[in-house]
């Protein structure tokens, strides 16, 4: 099992990204602040075999993806009223007036191209099971070959990073200065794909946490994609991959 994730920011004019060390714990533990409140925050998400394939079937499978997103939103908000003094409300995208629809693609497209090249694992492990040479993470201690962990922001087929993803919806073309955070997560067992299990993992580590509780967000996108980007969890089900998106946009 394994869960990964690093904090990018963008700062006013130009996109810069800062980057962190990615912590691996030993299992997927949930927060003291996560909530029981939240409806759906304990969901398992289903496979399309699940469901019947009909029309309405296959909109019920696609569907989860909003739930999910709703359960994420309300345990997010959750550990920010928490707080203090409290921070106010994500909100999924509204603010950003028609932005929203890209930024839940790039998420959408990131989770789905992990799931299906499983490149969220060490060097070694997803060069010899997904057939890729990925981008390792940065070791300021290791400035020449990094950590044995492959980047999972940097997409190993196009080369994509949050940054170019983002930006290739013009997400900041009309801000006076704007921001963005990418964190991921990924699992294979039931305990563990629940959208309380991800942001429970979210906020145990420092650099996801900090994105999380940034006060100057104000937007989020998650999307999720079945399957888990990490070859060493083989064909292990339910299994599922998440990428979430976190902005704000001062407008010019």
């Amino acid at each position: 099992m394994n869960q990964l994730g690093r904090l990018t920011v963008a700062v006013p004019a130009v996109a810069l990204g800062i980057s962190a060390m990615v912590a691996i714990p030993a299992a997927a533990t949930a927060s003291s602040t996560a909530a029981h409140a939240c409806a759906n925050s304990e969901m398992v998400y289903r496979p399309q075999s699940a469901f019947p394939d009909t029309a309405r079937g296959r909109v019920a499978y696609r569907g989860q993806n909003n739930v999910i997103e709703r359960a994420v939103l309300c345990l997010v908000n959750q550990a920010r009223a928490q707080q203090r003094p409290p921070l106010a409300p994500l909100q999924s995208g509204l603010s950003l007036k028609g932005m929203k629809p890209g930024l839940a693609n790039v998420a959408y497209r990131h989770a789905s191209d992990a799931a299906r090249i499983r490149w969220w694992g060490t060097v070694a492990e997803v060069k010899q099971r997904s057939k890729v040479n990925c981008v390792p993470i940065k070791d300021p201690n290791k400035p020449v070959q990094g950590t044995d962990k492959c980047n999972p922001h940097i997409n190993p087929v196009d080369g994509s990073t949050e940054k170019s993803r983002v930006e290739s919806v013009g997400f900041g073309r009309n801000c006076r200065n704007y921001g963005y955070a990418e964190n991921t997560y990924t699992w294979a067992g039931a305990d563990g794909i629940t959208p309380k299990a991800a942001v429970g993992w979210w906020l145990q580590s420092r650099e996801h946490r900090e994105a999380i509780l940034k006060p100057a967000f104000t937007d989020m996108q998650v999307a999720v994609a079945w399957g888990s980007a990490d070859p060493a969890t083989g064909a292990t089900v339910p299994a599922l991959t998440y990428v979430q998106l976190l902005s704000y946009c001062h407008r010019k």
